[in-house]
């Protein structure tokens, strides 16, 4: 996770900075009043945040996590306190913190904390290498294009326009963009090389189609 510490008093900050390292986290700053931590997790994509509830200054942890909130619901925000009476703990109660922790903190209490924040960060999916149509897989990654577990061989250009026709499937992609792409420069020599180009695909491709209309484009469908 990318955490930011709001703690004013040093050795605690510095605490809590090494024990989330040493769990693998990354701790991309840490401040001892709230001058500067808006305008900071504007600009980074934080998923913690560690706040003193009685920080020093114009604005206590309590203002700073309920405008958190306001600015993004999906921030973790777990308060650090000294005090212990109910009043304080409604308060902070009202920018529905995911936990507390109370001074003197234990190590015990602090992994309890972050097991709690860890199970609800939620995973980015992984982006799929592959793209499909009808027999056709075509990797991103590797440019490997495959029919029934049978490599069909394309040039590098070939592989370029073909992605892109591809990522457009049922859509026509202008001859400018294709030339764009594969040769970046339009001209009379380009436009042949781009004809000759897609007949070579209509051959290796016969169980797809590259339809062309022109002056508007190339779309790519099934037969």
């Amino acid at each position: 996770m990318n955490i930011v510490i709001l703690e004013d008093e040093a050795i605690m900050a510095m605490f809590l900075k090494d024990t989330l390292e040493k769990r693998g986290h990354d701790v991309k700053a840490m401040f001892s009043n709230a001058n500067k931590i808006f305008e900071f997790i504007k600009k980074e994509k934080i998923d913690l945040i560690f706040v003193d509830i009685m920080i020093k200054g114009e604005i206590d942890g309590i203002k700073v996590a309920k405008k958190l909130r306001e600015e993004d619901n999906n921030i973790k925000i777990v308060f650090i306190t000294s005090y212990k009476d109910t009043q304080t703990i409604q308060e902070a109660k009202e920018s529905k913190p995911n936990g507390y922790l109370i001074k003197p903190i234990t190590q015990e209490h602090l992994d309890a904390i972050l097991m709690v924040c860890e199970s609800t960060i939620e995973e980015k999916p992984k982006e799929k290498n592959e793209l499909f149509i009808g027999d056709y897989i075509f990797d991103k990654k590797t440019k490997i294009l495959r029919n029934n577990k049978k490599i069909i061989s394309l040039s590098d250009k070939e592989v370029i326009c073909f992605e892109i026709l591809l990522k457009n499937c049922g859509n026509y992609v202008s001859r400018e963009t294709l030339i764009n792409a594969t040769w970046e420069d339009i001209n009379d020599e380009t436009k042949k090389s781009l004809r000759e180009l897609i007949s070579r695909l209509r051959r290796k491709l016969n169980k797809l189609k590259i339809n062309n209309i022109t002056n508007i484009g190339y779309t790519l469908i099934e037969k």
